[in-house]
Protein backbone atom coordinates (compact mmCIF):
# COMPACT_ATOMS: atom_id res chain seq x y z
CA UNK A 1 0.00 0.00 0.00
CA UNK A 2 1.50 3.25 -1.16
CA UNK A 3 0.30 6.72 0.40
CA UNK A 4 0.97 9.19 -2.66
CA UNK A 5 1.34 13.28 -2.74
CA UNK A 6 3.47 15.10 -5.81
CA UNK A 7 5.75 12.38 -6.37
CA UNK A 8 4.96 11.40 -9.78
CA UNK A 9 8.58 11.03 -10.85
CA UNK A 10 9.28 8.33 -7.59
CA UNK A 11 6.08 6.13 -8.59
CA UNK A 12 7.48 3.84 -11.70
CA UNK A 13 10.92 2.89 -9.92
CA UNK A 14 9.02 2.39 -6.63
CA UNK A 15 6.71 0.27 -8.43
CA UNK A 16 9.72 -1.44 -10.09
CA UNK A 17 11.87 -2.07 -7.02
CA UNK A 18 8.21 -3.97 -5.43
CA UNK A 19 7.90 -5.98 -8.55
CA UNK A 20 11.55 -7.05 -8.39
CA UNK A 21 10.70 -8.14 -4.54
CA UNK A 22 7.85 -10.41 -5.68
CA UNK A 23 9.21 -11.66 -8.85
CA UNK A 24 11.36 -14.40 -5.88
CA UNK A 25 8.70 -13.91 -3.32
CA UNK A 26 5.74 -16.52 -2.50
CA UNK A 27 3.19 -13.62 -2.04
CA UNK A 28 0.21 -13.54 -4.20
CA UNK A 29 0.19 -9.39 -4.58
CA UNK A 30 -2.09 -6.45 -4.96
CA UNK A 31 -0.28 -3.03 -5.22
CA UNK A 32 -2.55 0.00 -4.31
CA UNK A 33 -1.87 3.69 -4.39
CA UNK A 34 -3.88 6.12 -3.04
CA UNK A 35 -2.95 9.60 -4.75
CA UNK A 36 -3.72 11.58 -1.91
CA UNK A 37 -4.76 14.94 -3.90
CA UNK A 38 -1.87 15.74 -5.54
CA UNK A 39 -1.59 18.08 -7.79
CA UNK A 40 0.98 16.48 -10.69
CA UNK A 41 0.80 13.43 -12.29
CA UNK A 42 0.95 11.22 -9.57
CA UNK A 43 -1.99 9.15 -10.19
CA UNK A 44 -2.15 9.68 -14.04
CA UNK A 45 1.43 7.32 -13.98
CA UNK A 46 0.03 5.18 -11.36
CA UNK A 47 -2.78 4.47 -13.78
CA UNK A 48 0.05 3.86 -16.67
CA UNK A 49 2.27 1.43 -14.70
CA UNK A 50 2.04 -1.88 -16.36
CA UNK A 51 2.66 -5.17 -14.03
CA UNK A 52 3.15 -9.10 -14.95
CA UNK A 53 0.71 -11.66 -14.70
CA UNK A 54 -0.39 -12.12 -10.98
CA UNK A 55 -0.15 -8.57 -9.71
CA UNK A 56 -2.81 -6.61 -9.66
CA UNK A 57 -3.05 -2.53 -9.27
CA UNK A 58 -5.75 -0.32 -7.82
CA UNK A 59 -4.83 3.49 -8.37
CA UNK A 60 -7.57 5.64 -5.63
CA UNK A 61 -7.83 8.90 -6.06
CA UNK A 62 -8.74 11.09 -2.77
CA UNK A 63 -8.95 14.84 -1.85
CA UNK A 64 -5.77 15.89 0.25
CA UNK A 65 -6.57 14.44 3.62
CA UNK A 66 -2.91 13.45 4.74
CA UNK A 67 -0.49 10.34 4.38
CA UNK A 68 -2.88 8.70 7.73
CA UNK A 69 -6.14 8.78 5.94
CA UNK A 70 -4.56 7.78 2.76
CA UNK A 71 -3.18 4.67 4.23
CA UNK A 72 -6.72 4.37 5.85
CA UNK A 73 -8.41 4.10 2.42
CA UNK A 74 -5.71 1.98 0.85
CA UNK A 75 -6.41 -0.83 3.78
CA UNK A 76 -9.73 -0.51 3.06
CA UNK A 77 -9.88 -1.20 -0.55
CA UNK A 78 -6.89 -4.15 -0.07
CA UNK A 79 -8.05 -7.45 -0.68
CA UNK A 80 -5.48 -9.47 0.91
CA UNK A 81 -4.68 -10.19 4.93
CA UNK A 82 -1.00 -9.11 5.10
CA UNK A 83 -0.41 -5.45 3.91
CA UNK A 84 2.84 -3.83 3.60
CA UNK A 85 3.37 -0.16 3.98
CA UNK A 86 6.10 1.37 1.73
CA UNK A 87 6.02 5.56 0.98
CA UNK A 88 6.49 6.75 -2.78
CA UNK A 89 10.22 7.12 -2.49
CA UNK A 90 11.18 3.73 -0.94
CA UNK A 91 13.12 1.38 -2.90
CA UNK A 92 12.65 -2.08 -1.72
CA UNK A 93 15.37 -4.66 -1.56
CA UNK A 94 15.13 -7.70 -3.82
CA UNK A 95 15.21 -10.41 -1.37
CA UNK A 96 13.03 -7.99 1.25
CA UNK A 97 9.62 -10.31 0.38
CA UNK A 98 11.41 -13.64 0.01
CA UNK A 99 12.86 -13.10 3.60
CA UNK A 100 9.40 -11.71 5.02
CA UNK A 101 7.62 -14.77 3.65
CA UNK A 102 9.87 -16.86 5.27
CA UNK A 103 9.67 -14.81 8.76
CA UNK A 104 5.74 -14.99 8.46
CA UNK A 105 5.51 -18.58 7.62
CA UNK A 106 7.68 -19.61 11.02
CA UNK A 107 5.10 -17.08 12.33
Amino acid sequence: MIPVYNAEAWIKPTVDHIVDALSDSQFDAEIVIVDDGSTDASADNAEKLSLPNGISLHVIRQENKGRYLARKRGVEAAKHENILFIDSRVFMDKGALTFLYSQLKND
